[in-house]
């Protein structure tokens, strides 16, 4: 009985730490979709409804390569999610606050585990463990996991990825390989999981690097099957080719590289000070040497500090070096193999990384204490301050997550030369009315993204300012705005609404080769297959015209328009309508 009460005091903190994580981030409950929400769950088509047909294309290239492209562990929460909550945002932030909780569970298991490796033997086990979740699970890089809906992938590979490590130190070898699996289905990132996997396995045993794979030679061969099956998946999903045709350009890997350099920099600034976060940063071009390369050899200096101490032969120290190099594998690769210009510095990408730091800095200060002969309380109770100091920081970050507006015009105050924020705002500017503080933000985006030579952003604000101009009836200037928009970025989504007033001057041809386009590389976007379907009626090809429609209602059943077109759709193959009769 006795050696189960450390795990009873943990479960039942754990228990606790549900109801303090709601009244630490309802607050975000409230917000809207922001970005890739909009593509995940409102403009997604397969996860209307729960059919094999659906699960099964989750799983494979996803049409909008941007949200949830082979990552179907994730869509497959969400389409469980939409049939209950359809397209509530609050509901999806519980679901993403619950997984947060099972990761901080996943967590909690992993530390109980790793304690006794690390902590001073007279350590309380449970209370040290405890402290480094309830850090870990306020701290404000939490805040985005939680409240920005599409980052749920984030957590669940985060939730794999720890239980796989808890499996395989428990012995569970099928279970490890399974959850290392979903850790990678549910984001790439986890490519470097294997590693740490057999660190783990290498640091346990005690052995040579090649007896640890004599002492699991099952488990490691078929961990390294799956690893390069889904490398070769991801890799070959034409991600690359998609992200470019969307207008926006891939960072050259010295330029991703130079920039990581003081993003990791920047992350562990934050980790210990955690104001001032943005949304979404603007990572600009690095400079002269100076801006990274002394960044870089400190971060060079912690993994050979990280490496030289689980090459020592003390157990304890080996672990101490095992702690350390961890969030180099998590941060190593990109977020998606793939080196977008403004990606690199997502907050949520320390997520994990936070964890082993706590656990270091936590149970270093306790084998300092016990040096020191100073009672452990002493540290507990300044855990304790630190937690709900991040808590109260958590809680107020929850509250930009309110509106869209609030959320950016937060960014743009930290960082007025944000393209992304400006971007941000002068969409949630245009989507409440409010177009002179839209125009103007368009205008100033303009601006900085000539400076910065950001051609995506620059074909953006022209897309914005042509959906202005069409909102005035000033097709002719919206015409314009929108050939600027593909001249600078061949963005697709200005091609939609380009075609659509083509087709009201009757210039048919360019307009179909637009709507081409578009379908070529999202198959079900909405608008495109309606402009489809009405330049097929007015090339009087009723059949494949009634073909489009059935698409539209595959991809988006129920929706309004289409039971009217097909209603028109009769009209007109009964010689009750024309095509011009009935709009």
């Amino acid at each position: 009985m006795g050696t189960l009460q450390p795990y009873r005091l943990a479960l039942a903190g754990w228990l606790l730490l549900l109801p303090l994580l709601v009244l630490v981030y309802f607050p975000a409950f409230e917000g809207p979709f922001l970005l890739d929400d909009h593509t995940a769950v409102v403009m997604n088509s397969e996860i209307r409804e729960v059919t094999p047909a659906n699960v099964l294309s989750l799983f494979r290239s996803h049409r909008d390569v941007r949200a949830l492209d082979h990552h179907p562990v994730p869509a497959l929460t969400f389409l469980f999610d939409f049939q209950w909550a359809g397209f509530e945002p609050w509901a999806y932030r519980i679901s993403n606050l619950l997984l947060h909780w099972l990761t901080a569970g996943a967590a909690l298991w992993l530390l109980l585990w790793a304690a006794p490796l690390l902590l001073p033997t007279t350590s309380n086990t449970s209370a040290a463990a405890l402290g480094v979740v309830a850090l870990w699970a306020f701290h404000p890089f939490a805040t985005m996991p939680v409240a920005y809906i599409t980052c749920r992938q984030e957590t669940l590979m985060v939730l794999g990825s720890l239980l796989s490590l808890v499996f395989l130190a428990k012995g569970w070898e099928i279970a490890s390989l399974l959850a290392a699996v979903a850790a990678f289905l549910s984001k790439e990132v986890a490519v470097t999981l294997p590693f740490v996997l057999f660190a783990l396995e290498w640091l346990k045993s005690g052995a040579g690097f090649w007896q640890t794979f004599r002492l699991r030679p099952r488990y490691f061969a078929a961990l390294t099957i799956a690893w390069g099956f889904l490398c070769y998946w991801h890799l070959k999903g034409g991600r690359r080719s998609h992200i470019t045709a969307d207008g926006m350009p891939l960072a050259k890997t010295l330029d991703y590289f130079q920039a990581q350099c003081g993003v990791i920099v920047g992350y562990l600034a934050k980790f210990l000070a955690p104001l001032d976060l943005q949304f979404y940063p603007w990572v600009r071009k690095v400079g002269p040497w100076t801006d990274w390369l002394p960044q870089g050899i400190f971060l060079a200096g912690l993994f050979a500090l990280g490496l030289w101490l689980m090459l020592r032969k003390q157990g304890r120290v080996r672990w101490m070096g095992f702690a350390l190099l961890w969030p180099f594998f998590v941060l190593g690769p990109t977020s998606s193999f793939i080196p977008i210009p403004y990606e690199p510095a997502m907050e949520y990408r320390f997520y994990l990384p936070a964890l082993p730091v706590f656990a270091l800095l936590v149970w270093g200060g306790l084998a300092y204490f016990e040096r020191r002969s100073w009672p452990d309380r002493w540290l507990y109770a300044g855990v304790a301050v630190w937690a709900l100091a991040l808590a109260g920081l958590s809680h107020l970050r929850a509250r930009d997550y309110q509106s869209s507006e609030r959320l950016y015009e937060q960014q743009v105050s930290v960082d007025p030369q944000s393209l992304f924020g400006w971007d941000a705002l002068n969409s949630s500017y245009f989507a409440q009315g409010l177009y002179d503080k839209a125009r103007a933000g368009a205008w100033k985006t303009i601006d900085l993204a000539l400076v910065e030579k950001a051609p995506d952003f620059l074909g953006r604000s022209y897309h914005t300012l042509a959906l202005m101009e069409m909102e005035r009836k000033n097709d002719e200037a919206a015409i314009d705005f929108l050939r600027r928009a593909i001249a600078a970025a061949d963005t697709t989504n200005a091609k939609p609404a380009l075609a659509g007033l083509l087709m009201k001057r009757g210039e048919f041809a360019e307009a179909e080769k637009l709507v081409k386009q578009v379908l070529a590389y999202i198959p079900d976007r909405m608008d495109a297959l309606f402009l489809d379907y009405e330049l097929k009626l007015r090339r009087g090809d009723l059949a494949a015209a009634e073909q489009v429609l059935n698409t539209l209602e595959r991809y988006h059943p129920g929706h309004p328009s289409i039971e009217d077109q097909q209603l028109r759709l009769l009209r007109i193959k009964s010689g009750k309508s024309t095509v011009e009769g009935l709009r």
